[in-house]
């Protein structure tokens, strides 16, 4: 038996649209936003989690 678990945070999704944004507009995103978002980063707790339980 096989279970896959993916968790996604909110901060994950911002992370995303800014990364998203700064390629499809050739600009890196600024100082401050990045300032602002570093923290988010570090405290985001996005997780996939993949269990496979084997019984003989």
């Amino acid at each position: 038996m096989s279970f896959l678990g993916f968790q996604l945070r909110w901060n994950s999704v911002l992370l995303g649209a800014l990364v998203t944004a700064a390629v499809l507009n050739d600009v890196p995103p600024s100082y401050e936003a990045l300032v602002v978002l570093a923290p988010v980063i570090w405290a985001d707790r996005t997780t996939l989690t993949w269990v496979r339980i084997r019984r003989r």
